[in-house]
């Protein structure tokens, strides 16, 4: 009996140590492209990937599960073996509206970096102020912050005329 009880403490506990984050945005890592389209989710496109790409397929969609903004595209990438396992959102701003750009880049990356720690890498830039105010004439390469944590990388970029963060696992 003791040794039922202790077996079933360990699965307990271990069952706990996964420190993998769950999928962005209302999806989970592994679904497949039907549980996708069974969602609704708003002008839902999806195709089965041709050569190279055979055995893979691709949805895009407006609205998340977790995101009915429609302001965003969202963008996702399965595999025959592993489901779901690439998750985009982007969102497309107005250069007249920079000053908002800023503060959702930054918003953004502290999300991510309270669940995923610090960065691993990011990109040269020496004046964060020179950078977005070159974003208004085209003239900026794009800004990225790469995440790390398990088996789960988060890649967030903005360039001339959008913000992107993409989950792979």
């Amino acid at each position: 009996m003791k040794r039922v009880m202790l077996a079933a403490l360990a699965v307990i506990v271990l069952s706990g140590c996964d420190n993998r984050p769950d999928a962005p945005f209302g999806f989970k890592w592994g679904q497949s492209v039907e549980e996708i389209k069974k969602l609704n989710l708003k002008d839902i496109d999806c195709s089965e990937g041709k050569d190279k790409y055979k055995g893979q397929a691709f949805c895009t969609a407006k609205t998340s599960p977790d995101d009915k903004s429609e302001y965003n595209e969202y963008f996702l990438e399965f595999t025959e073996n592993k489901g779901l396992f690439n998750i985009v959102r982007m969102r497309l701003y107005d250069k007249s509206a920079l000053v908002n750009v800023k503060k959702i880049f930054e918003k953004l990356n502290n999300q991510i970096k309270n669940e995923y720690g610090k960065p691993i890498k990011i990109n040269d830039r020496t004046d964060e102020n020179v950078y977005f105010s070159c974003l208004a004439d085209d003239s900026c390469e794009e800004l990225k912050t790469v995440y790390k944590k398990g088996d789960i990388e988060v890649l967030i970029y903005l360039n001339n005329h959008s913000i992107t963060v993409g989950y792979t696992k």
